[in-house]
Protein backbone atom coordinates (compact mmCIF):
# COMPACT_ATOMS: atom_id res chain seq x y z
CA UNK A 1 0.00 0.00 0.00
CA UNK A 2 2.90 1.90 0.43
CA UNK A 3 3.86 1.55 -2.95
CA UNK A 4 0.45 2.60 -4.58
CA UNK A 5 0.44 6.04 -2.34
CA UNK A 6 4.35 6.79 -3.65
CA UNK A 7 3.36 5.67 -6.98
CA UNK A 8 0.21 7.55 -7.43
CA UNK A 9 1.60 10.57 -5.71
CA UNK A 10 4.53 10.60 -8.66
CA UNK A 11 2.20 10.00 -11.21
CA UNK A 12 -0.36 13.37 -10.65
CA UNK A 13 3.56 15.05 -10.78
CA UNK A 14 4.10 14.08 -14.42
CA UNK A 15 1.69 17.16 -16.11
CA UNK A 16 4.22 19.53 -13.98
CA UNK A 17 7.62 17.88 -14.22
CA UNK A 18 9.30 15.80 -16.48
CA UNK A 19 12.64 14.70 -16.31
CA UNK A 20 15.05 15.20 -19.31
CA UNK A 21 17.72 12.66 -18.29
CA UNK A 22 19.18 10.49 -20.83
CA UNK A 23 18.27 6.43 -20.67
CA UNK A 24 20.79 4.44 -19.61
CA UNK A 25 22.85 1.62 -22.39
CA UNK A 26 19.70 2.03 -24.17
CA UNK A 27 19.53 4.07 -27.54
CA UNK A 28 15.79 5.76 -27.93
CA UNK A 29 14.46 5.98 -31.48
CA UNK A 30 13.11 10.00 -31.35
CA UNK A 31 9.85 8.67 -31.63
CA UNK A 32 10.36 7.03 -28.25
CA UNK A 33 12.47 9.93 -26.79
CA UNK A 34 8.80 11.87 -26.20
CA UNK A 35 6.98 10.77 -23.31
CA UNK A 36 3.50 11.00 -23.01
CA UNK A 37 2.25 13.35 -20.57
CA UNK A 38 -0.93 11.65 -20.10
CA UNK A 39 0.46 8.08 -18.96
CA UNK A 40 -3.15 7.01 -17.98
CA UNK A 41 -3.97 6.83 -22.14
CA UNK A 42 -3.92 3.63 -23.36
CA UNK A 43 -0.84 3.23 -26.85
CA UNK A 44 -2.10 1.12 -29.48
CA UNK A 45 -2.77 -2.73 -27.95
CA UNK A 46 -0.92 -1.36 -25.12
CA UNK A 47 -1.24 -1.33 -21.36
CA UNK A 48 -1.55 2.09 -19.15
CA UNK A 49 -0.02 3.18 -15.56
CA UNK A 50 -2.51 1.77 -13.94
CA UNK A 51 -2.41 -1.19 -15.27
CA UNK A 52 1.16 -2.15 -13.85
CA UNK A 53 0.26 -0.88 -10.47
CA UNK A 54 -2.86 -3.40 -10.84
CA UNK A 55 -0.90 -6.50 -11.54
CA UNK A 56 2.19 -5.29 -9.46
CA UNK A 57 -0.38 -4.42 -6.22
CA UNK A 58 -1.95 -7.81 -6.59
CA UNK A 59 0.88 -9.70 -6.90
CA UNK A 60 2.36 -8.08 -4.01
CA UNK A 61 -0.87 -8.86 -2.17
CA UNK A 62 -0.50 -12.53 -3.12
CA UNK A 63 3.36 -12.63 -1.34
CA UNK A 64 2.52 -10.20 1.46
CA UNK A 65 -1.05 -10.92 2.77
CA UNK A 66 -2.78 -14.04 1.48
CA UNK A 67 0.64 -16.38 2.07
CA UNK A 68 1.59 -15.59 5.51
CA UNK A 69 0.05 -17.82 7.59
CA UNK A 70 0.05 -15.98 10.88
CA UNK A 71 -0.42 -17.59 14.66
CA UNK A 72 -3.64 -17.84 16.76
CA UNK A 73 -4.38 -14.72 18.30
CA UNK A 74 -5.35 -14.60 21.98
CA UNK A 75 -9.40 -14.67 22.81
CA UNK A 76 -8.31 -11.47 24.15
CA UNK A 77 -7.07 -10.14 20.98
CA UNK A 78 -9.23 -7.09 19.34
CA UNK A 79 -10.18 -7.12 15.79
CA UNK A 80 -8.04 -4.06 15.36
CA UNK A 81 -5.15 -5.35 16.79
CA UNK A 82 -5.07 -9.17 14.60
CA UNK A 83 -5.48 -6.58 11.71
CA UNK A 84 -2.41 -5.00 12.97
CA UNK A 85 -0.24 -7.88 13.72
CA UNK A 86 -1.13 -9.09 10.05
CA UNK A 87 -0.09 -5.83 8.78
CA UNK A 88 3.40 -5.97 10.69
CA UNK A 89 4.29 -9.40 9.14
CA UNK A 90 2.99 -8.37 5.44
CA UNK A 91 5.17 -4.89 5.96
CA UNK A 92 8.44 -8.02 6.83
CA UNK A 93 7.16 -10.15 4.02
CA UNK A 94 7.73 -7.24 1.91
CA UNK A 95 11.11 -5.46 3.24
CA UNK A 96 12.53 -8.44 4.56
CA UNK A 97 10.94 -12.23 3.31
CA UNK A 98 13.76 -13.80 4.16
CA UNK A 99 12.71 -13.60 8.03
CA UNK A 100 9.35 -14.90 7.00
CA UNK A 101 11.71 -17.85 5.35
CA UNK A 102 13.18 -18.55 8.11
CA UNK A 103 10.44 -18.70 10.49
CA UNK A 104 8.58 -20.85 7.95
CA UNK A 105 11.25 -23.28 7.53
CA UNK A 106 11.75 -23.49 11.34
CA UNK A 107 7.65 -24.59 11.54
CA UNK A 108 8.63 -26.81 8.88
CA UNK A 109 11.02 -28.54 10.59
CA UNK A 110 8.62 -28.59 13.89
CA UNK A 111 5.57 -29.66 12.09
CA UNK A 112 7.72 -32.99 10.58
CA UNK A 113 9.15 -33.82 14.41
CA UNK A 114 5.83 -33.33 16.24
CA UNK A 115 4.16 -35.61 13.54
CA UNK A 116 6.53 -38.29 13.33
CA UNK A 117 6.18 -37.68 17.33
CA UNK A 118 2.59 -38.48 17.41
CA UNK A 119 2.39 -40.78 14.50
CA UNK A 120 0.37 -43.41 16.40
CA UNK A 121 -2.01 -41.16 17.94
CA UNK A 122 -3.25 -40.21 13.54
CA UNK A 123 -1.24 -36.97 14.02
CA UNK A 124 0.57 -35.53 10.51
CA UNK A 125 2.73 -32.44 9.64
CA UNK A 126 -0.81 -30.23 9.74
CA UNK A 127 -1.24 -31.06 13.58
CA UNK A 128 2.60 -30.40 14.24
CA UNK A 129 1.60 -26.90 12.71
CA UNK A 130 -1.45 -26.12 14.51
CA UNK A 131 0.43 -27.07 17.71
CA UNK A 132 2.75 -24.51 16.84
CA UNK A 133 0.60 -22.10 16.00
CA UNK A 134 -1.50 -21.88 19.57
CA UNK A 135 -4.04 -24.58 18.78
CA UNK A 136 -3.94 -26.23 21.87
CA UNK A 137 -5.25 -24.19 25.28
CA UNK A 138 -4.66 -26.34 28.60
CA UNK A 139 -8.04 -25.86 30.94
CA UNK A 140 -8.56 -26.64 34.41
CA UNK A 141 -12.21 -26.57 35.95
CA UNK A 142 -13.46 -24.57 32.60
CA UNK A 143 -10.70 -21.72 33.24
CA UNK A 144 -7.73 -21.45 30.69
CA UNK A 145 -4.37 -21.56 31.62
CA UNK A 146 -2.39 -20.80 28.93
CA UNK A 147 -1.30 -22.40 25.72
CA UNK A 148 0.03 -26.00 25.79
CA UNK A 149 3.41 -25.78 23.75
CA UNK A 150 5.05 -29.07 22.75
CA UNK A 151 6.93 -29.56 25.94
CA UNK A 152 4.36 -28.64 28.30
CA UNK A 153 1.99 -31.31 25.63
CA UNK A 154 4.48 -33.73 26.00
CA UNK A 155 4.91 -34.09 29.55
CA UNK A 156 1.30 -33.73 30.34
CA UNK A 157 0.48 -37.13 28.08
CA UNK A 158 3.10 -38.81 29.62
CA UNK A 159 2.22 -38.12 32.84
CA UNK A 160 -1.09 -38.79 31.82
CA UNK A 161 -2.81 -35.40 33.30
CA UNK A 162 -4.70 -34.80 29.66
CA UNK A 163 -6.38 -37.07 27.22
CA UNK A 164 -4.85 -37.28 23.45
CA UNK A 165 -7.01 -34.80 21.39
CA UNK A 166 -8.89 -35.96 19.03
CA UNK A 167 -8.47 -33.70 16.34
CA UNK A 168 -8.21 -35.31 12.80
CA UNK A 169 -6.25 -33.05 10.04
CA UNK A 170 -9.89 -32.51 8.37
CA UNK A 171 -11.18 -30.85 11.45
CA UNK A 172 -7.56 -28.67 11.28
CA UNK A 173 -8.48 -27.80 7.86
CA UNK A 174 -11.83 -26.75 8.56
CA UNK A 175 -10.86 -24.07 10.63
CA UNK A 176 -8.47 -22.43 8.05
CA UNK A 177 -9.65 -19.24 5.81
CA UNK A 178 -7.23 -20.90 3.14
CA UNK A 179 -8.58 -23.80 0.73
CA UNK A 180 -7.05 -25.06 -2.60
CA UNK A 181 -9.42 -21.94 -4.79
CA UNK A 182 -7.33 -19.44 -2.49
CA UNK A 183 -4.10 -20.76 -2.45
CA UNK A 184 -4.85 -21.97 -6.52
CA UNK A 185 -5.53 -18.22 -7.01
CA UNK A 186 -2.38 -17.05 -5.23
CA UNK A 187 0.03 -19.29 -7.30
CA UNK A 188 -1.90 -18.64 -10.00
CA UNK A 189 -1.59 -14.73 -9.82
CA UNK A 190 2.48 -15.03 -9.38
CA UNK A 191 3.06 -17.37 -11.50
CA UNK A 192 1.69 -15.35 -14.85
CA UNK A 193 3.33 -12.38 -13.40
CA UNK A 194 6.73 -14.29 -13.77
CA UNK A 195 5.96 -15.51 -16.57
CA UNK A 196 4.92 -12.36 -17.92
CA UNK A 197 8.36 -10.42 -17.06
CA UNK A 198 10.20 -13.19 -18.45
CA UNK A 199 8.36 -12.74 -21.61
CA UNK A 200 8.81 -9.11 -21.71
CA UNK A 201 12.59 -9.53 -21.64
CA UNK A 202 12.73 -12.08 -24.32
CA UNK A 203 10.61 -10.06 -26.27
CA UNK A 204 12.95 -7.04 -25.86
CA UNK A 205 10.18 -5.04 -23.68
CA UNK A 206 11.44 -2.89 -21.09
CA UNK A 207 10.66 -4.45 -17.31
CA UNK A 208 9.84 -1.75 -15.04
CA UNK A 209 11.61 -1.37 -11.75
CA UNK A 210 8.59 -2.41 -9.46
CA UNK A 211 7.94 -5.16 -11.93
CA UNK A 212 11.58 -6.79 -11.23
CA UNK A 213 11.02 -6.20 -7.31
CA UNK A 214 7.59 -8.16 -7.13
CA UNK A 215 9.18 -10.70 -9.62
CA UNK A 216 11.61 -11.22 -7.00
CA UNK A 217 8.97 -11.21 -4.10
CA UNK A 218 7.45 -13.96 -6.05
CA UNK A 219 9.91 -16.14 -5.54
CA UNK A 220 10.38 -15.57 -1.90
CA UNK A 221 6.39 -16.15 -2.10
CA UNK A 222 6.94 -19.80 -3.73
CA UNK A 223 9.42 -20.84 -1.26
CA UNK A 224 6.91 -19.56 1.68
CA UNK A 225 4.19 -21.16 -0.15
CA UNK A 226 6.75 -25.09 -0.24
CA UNK A 227 7.07 -24.95 3.70
CA UNK A 228 3.86 -23.74 4.44
CA UNK A 229 1.47 -25.37 2.57
CA UNK A 230 -0.24 -27.64 5.30
CA UNK A 231 -0.22 -24.72 7.88
CA UNK A 232 -4.10 -23.69 8.25
CA UNK A 233 -4.62 -19.98 7.68
CA UNK A 234 -6.00 -17.51 9.74
CA UNK A 235 -7.20 -20.01 12.43
CA UNK A 236 -9.17 -18.09 14.74
CA UNK A 237 -9.66 -20.17 17.68
CA UNK A 238 -7.99 -22.92 19.41
CA UNK A 239 -8.99 -26.23 21.00
CA UNK A 240 -9.44 -26.90 24.74
CA UNK A 241 -7.68 -29.60 26.60
CA UNK A 242 -8.79 -30.34 29.94
CA UNK A 243 -6.48 -31.14 32.51
CA UNK A 244 -8.09 -34.77 34.39
CA UNK A 245 -9.43 -34.37 37.75
CA UNK A 246 -7.57 -38.10 38.40
CA UNK A 247 -5.05 -38.87 36.25
CA UNK A 248 -5.03 -41.55 33.95
CA UNK A 249 -2.42 -43.79 32.74
CA UNK A 250 0.63 -42.80 32.32
CA UNK A 251 2.00 -43.38 28.37
CA UNK A 252 5.48 -43.62 26.97
CA UNK A 253 6.79 -42.41 24.07
CA UNK A 254 8.84 -44.48 22.17
CA UNK A 255 12.52 -43.21 22.81
CA UNK A 256 13.86 -42.98 19.17
CA UNK A 257 10.38 -40.77 18.94
CA UNK A 258 11.05 -38.60 22.50
CA UNK A 259 14.43 -38.17 21.47
CA UNK A 260 13.52 -35.49 17.93
CA UNK A 261 11.68 -33.69 20.59
CA UNK A 262 14.43 -33.57 23.38
CA UNK A 263 14.19 -30.44 25.76
CA UNK A 264 16.85 -28.86 23.66
CA UNK A 265 14.54 -28.16 20.98
CA UNK A 266 11.56 -26.51 22.64
CA UNK A 267 13.14 -25.94 25.64
CA UNK A 268 12.18 -23.24 28.25
CA UNK A 269 8.52 -24.03 27.63
CA UNK A 270 7.50 -23.57 31.45
CA UNK A 271 10.67 -21.72 33.04
CA UNK A 272 10.23 -18.30 34.40
CA UNK A 273 10.49 -15.58 32.69
CA UNK A 274 14.75 -14.17 32.55
CA UNK A 275 15.16 -10.62 33.76
CA UNK A 276 14.99 -7.94 31.67
CA UNK A 277 17.99 -7.29 29.38
CA UNK A 278 18.42 -3.76 32.21
CA UNK A 279 18.79 -6.12 34.36
CA UNK A 280 21.69 -8.43 33.43
CA UNK A 281 25.60 -7.92 33.44
CA UNK A 282 27.90 -9.57 30.82
CA UNK A 283 31.04 -10.38 31.16
CA UNK A 284 33.75 -11.26 28.97
CA UNK A 285 36.37 -13.60 29.12
CA UNK A 286 38.37 -13.64 25.78
CA UNK A 287 41.23 -16.28 25.22
CA UNK A 288 43.93 -13.67 23.27
CA UNK A 289 43.84 -16.22 20.44
CA UNK A 290 39.92 -15.26 20.19
CA UNK A 291 40.75 -11.23 20.18
CA UNK A 292 39.51 -10.49 16.76
CA UNK A 293 35.81 -12.85 16.60
CA UNK A 294 35.41 -11.52 20.08
CA UNK A 295 36.04 -7.26 19.06
CA UNK A 296 33.17 -7.77 16.53
CA UNK A 297 30.54 -9.59 19.13
CA UNK A 298 31.33 -7.18 21.47
CA UNK A 299 30.50 -4.36 18.84
CA UNK A 300 27.33 -6.04 18.14
CA UNK A 301 26.79 -6.20 22.18
CA UNK A 302 27.42 -2.43 21.35
CA UNK A 303 24.61 -1.84 18.64
CA UNK A 304 21.92 -4.06 21.10
CA UNK A 305 22.55 -0.99 23.76
CA UNK A 306 22.39 1.17 21.32
CA UNK A 307 18.84 0.18 19.78
CA UNK A 308 17.28 -2.44 21.83
CA UNK A 309 14.16 -2.70 20.53
CA UNK A 310 14.85 -2.80 17.18
CA UNK A 311 17.69 -5.43 17.90
CA UNK A 312 15.08 -7.55 19.97
CA UNK A 313 12.61 -7.55 17.46
CA UNK A 314 15.24 -9.18 15.08
CA UNK A 315 16.64 -11.63 17.95
CA UNK A 316 12.49 -12.72 18.15
CA UNK A 317 11.99 -13.03 14.34
CA UNK A 318 15.75 -14.86 14.12
CA UNK A 319 14.25 -17.56 17.27
CA UNK A 320 17.33 -16.70 19.25
CA UNK A 321 14.84 -15.02 21.80
CA UNK A 322 11.29 -15.35 23.02
CA UNK A 323 9.70 -16.31 19.73
CA UNK A 324 11.21 -19.93 20.96
CA UNK A 325 10.18 -19.72 24.58
CA UNK A 326 6.79 -19.64 25.79
CA UNK A 327 6.38 -18.60 29.61
CA UNK A 328 3.66 -20.03 32.53
CA UNK A 329 0.10 -19.08 31.21
CA UNK A 330 0.85 -17.19 27.58
CA UNK A 331 -2.55 -16.47 26.21
CA UNK A 332 -1.32 -16.95 22.89
CA UNK A 333 2.36 -18.45 21.41
CA UNK A 334 4.48 -15.38 20.04
CA UNK A 335 4.61 -14.38 16.94
CA UNK A 336 7.50 -15.43 15.15
CA UNK A 337 7.28 -18.80 17.32
CA UNK A 338 8.96 -21.84 16.04
CA UNK A 339 10.83 -24.64 16.60
CA UNK A 340 14.34 -24.59 17.55
CA UNK A 341 16.42 -26.30 15.11
CA UNK A 342 18.59 -28.74 15.08
CA UNK A 343 22.12 -28.60 14.06
CA UNK A 344 21.53 -30.39 11.47
CA UNK A 345 17.98 -28.71 10.16
CA UNK A 346 20.24 -25.41 10.63
CA UNK A 347 22.73 -26.60 8.53
CA UNK A 348 20.05 -27.11 6.17
CA UNK A 349 18.60 -23.26 6.59
CA UNK A 350 21.98 -21.96 6.46
CA UNK A 351 21.95 -23.07 2.90
CA UNK A 352 18.69 -22.90 1.53
CA UNK A 353 18.16 -19.03 3.19
CA UNK A 354 21.31 -17.58 1.33
CA UNK A 355 20.30 -19.10 -1.81
CA UNK A 356 16.69 -17.84 -2.37
CA UNK A 357 18.31 -14.58 -1.32
CA UNK A 358 21.39 -14.57 -3.92
CA UNK A 359 18.37 -15.49 -6.74
CA UNK A 360 16.42 -12.29 -5.29
CA UNK A 361 19.44 -10.49 -6.35
CA UNK A 362 20.05 -12.28 -9.24
CA UNK A 363 16.23 -11.12 -10.53
CA UNK A 364 17.18 -7.83 -9.72
CA UNK A 365 20.50 -7.77 -11.83
CA UNK A 366 18.35 -8.85 -14.89
CA UNK A 367 17.37 -5.53 -14.78
CA UNK A 368 20.83 -3.84 -15.57
CA UNK A 369 19.89 -2.80 -19.11
CA UNK A 370 16.54 -1.03 -18.16
CA UNK A 371 15.45 2.34 -18.91
CA UNK A 372 15.66 4.21 -15.89
CA UNK A 373 14.85 8.13 -15.39
CA UNK A 374 18.26 9.13 -14.65
CA UNK A 375 21.93 7.76 -14.80
CA UNK A 376 22.16 8.25 -10.86
CA UNK A 377 19.34 5.87 -10.25
CA UNK A 378 20.32 3.32 -12.71
CA UNK A 379 23.82 3.49 -11.19
CA UNK A 380 22.00 2.80 -7.70
CA UNK A 381 20.09 0.02 -8.93
CA UNK A 382 23.20 -1.84 -10.37
CA UNK A 383 25.18 -1.36 -7.08
CA UNK A 384 22.36 -2.28 -4.75
CA UNK A 385 21.91 -5.41 -7.21
CA UNK A 386 25.13 -7.23 -7.09
CA UNK A 387 25.30 -6.04 -3.41
CA UNK A 388 21.82 -7.98 -2.67
CA UNK A 389 23.92 -10.73 -4.96
CA UNK A 390 26.76 -10.90 -2.85
CA UNK A 391 25.61 -10.37 0.91
CA UNK A 392 23.67 -14.12 0.57
CA UNK A 393 26.93 -15.84 -1.66
CA UNK A 394 28.81 -14.50 1.79
CA UNK A 395 26.29 -15.84 4.09
CA UNK A 396 27.09 -19.33 1.87
CA UNK A 397 30.38 -19.14 2.31
CA UNK A 398 29.80 -19.25 6.48
CA UNK A 399 27.51 -21.81 6.32
CA UNK A 400 30.15 -24.16 4.20
CA UNK A 401 32.76 -23.19 6.66
CA UNK A 402 30.93 -24.43 9.65
CA UNK A 403 30.33 -27.67 7.54
CA UNK A 404 34.18 -27.97 7.10
CA UNK A 405 34.39 -27.01 10.59
CA UNK A 406 31.64 -30.26 11.70
CA UNK A 407 33.84 -32.65 9.20
CA UNK A 408 36.89 -31.85 10.30
CA UNK A 409 36.58 -32.26 13.65
CA UNK A 410 34.85 -35.57 13.17
CA UNK A 411 38.08 -36.65 11.40
CA UNK A 412 39.92 -35.41 13.86
CA UNK A 413 41.48 -32.47 12.53
CA UNK A 414 41.34 -30.40 15.38
CA UNK A 415 43.47 -27.51 13.81
CA UNK A 416 41.48 -27.36 10.34
CA UNK A 417 38.11 -27.33 12.39
CA UNK A 418 39.37 -24.45 14.58
CA UNK A 419 40.80 -22.37 11.66
CA UNK A 420 36.98 -22.88 9.59
CA UNK A 421 35.16 -22.22 13.06
CA UNK A 422 37.24 -18.69 13.75
CA UNK A 423 37.18 -17.81 9.82
CA UNK A 424 33.57 -18.68 9.44
CA UNK A 425 32.32 -16.57 12.87
CA UNK A 426 34.49 -13.81 11.39
CA UNK A 427 32.76 -13.45 8.23
CA UNK A 428 29.64 -13.66 10.17
CA UNK A 429 29.98 -11.07 12.66
CA UNK A 430 31.58 -8.90 9.84
CA UNK A 431 28.19 -9.67 7.46
CA UNK A 432 25.97 -8.75 10.69
CA UNK A 433 27.44 -5.41 11.66
CA UNK A 434 28.37 -3.94 8.88
CA UNK A 435 26.87 -5.90 5.97
CA UNK A 436 22.70 -6.17 7.28
CA UNK A 437 22.63 -2.45 7.58
CA UNK A 438 23.48 -1.68 3.92
CA UNK A 439 21.72 -4.79 2.80
CA UNK A 440 18.78 -2.96 4.29
CA UNK A 441 19.82 -0.04 2.94
CA UNK A 442 19.72 -1.54 -0.70
CA UNK A 443 16.34 -3.66 -0.15
CA UNK A 444 15.04 -0.04 0.35
CA UNK A 445 16.93 1.73 -2.39
CA UNK A 446 14.88 -1.12 -4.71
CA UNK A 447 11.61 0.10 -3.16
CA UNK A 448 11.94 3.56 -3.75
CA UNK A 449 13.01 3.10 -7.41
CA UNK A 450 10.38 0.88 -8.05
CA UNK A 451 7.60 3.50 -6.53
CA UNK A 452 9.15 6.77 -8.24
CA UNK A 453 10.70 4.79 -11.66
CA UNK A 454 6.69 4.80 -12.33
CA UNK A 455 6.84 8.90 -13.06
CA UNK A 456 8.90 8.27 -16.34
CA UNK A 457 7.57 5.22 -18.62
CA UNK A 458 8.54 4.80 -22.53
CA UNK A 459 6.44 3.54 -25.24
CA UNK A 460 8.44 -0.19 -24.08
CA UNK A 461 7.20 0.11 -20.90
CA UNK A 462 3.95 0.33 -22.12
CA UNK A 463 3.81 -2.38 -24.84
CA UNK A 464 2.15 -6.03 -24.21
CA UNK A 465 2.77 -9.34 -24.94
CA UNK A 466 -0.22 -10.60 -26.69
CA UNK A 467 0.08 -13.89 -25.53
CA UNK A 468 -0.14 -13.26 -22.48
CA UNK A 469 -3.18 -11.75 -21.62
CA UNK A 470 -4.78 -14.98 -22.53
CA UNK A 471 -3.28 -16.36 -19.40
CA UNK A 472 -5.97 -16.30 -16.73
CA UNK A 473 -4.78 -13.66 -13.89
CA UNK A 474 -6.24 -11.24 -11.18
Amino acid sequence: MILLAIALYFASQLSTSRTSAAPISYTLKPEEVAVSSNLGAICSDGRTLTDILWSCLATIFACSWVSVHPNIPATTDSGIRIVFRRLELMFWAIIAPDVIIFWAMRQWFGARTLGNLYRDYGWTKTHGYFMQMGGFTLYKNDQPRGTLTPDLFLKLIENGEINFPALTEKEIQDRSKGDALSKGLAVGQTSWFVVQCIARHIEGLNVTGLEITTAALAVFNATIYFFWWNKPLDVRCSVPVYLLEVPGPQRTIKPSQRTAICVSIFKGDIQPRPPSKSQQKIVFFVPTKLMPEAVLWMMGCVFSDWHPTIWEKLIDMAGSGRAENIYPAPPRVATFYAHRPTSEEFASIGYTIPSVAALFGAIHCAGWTSIFPTPTEATLWRISAVYITGMPLGMLSVAFGFTVHDAAKSLGRLALARWARRISITISAFLLLVGTPLYGMARMCFLFEAAIGLRHLSPGDLAVVEWAKFIPHI
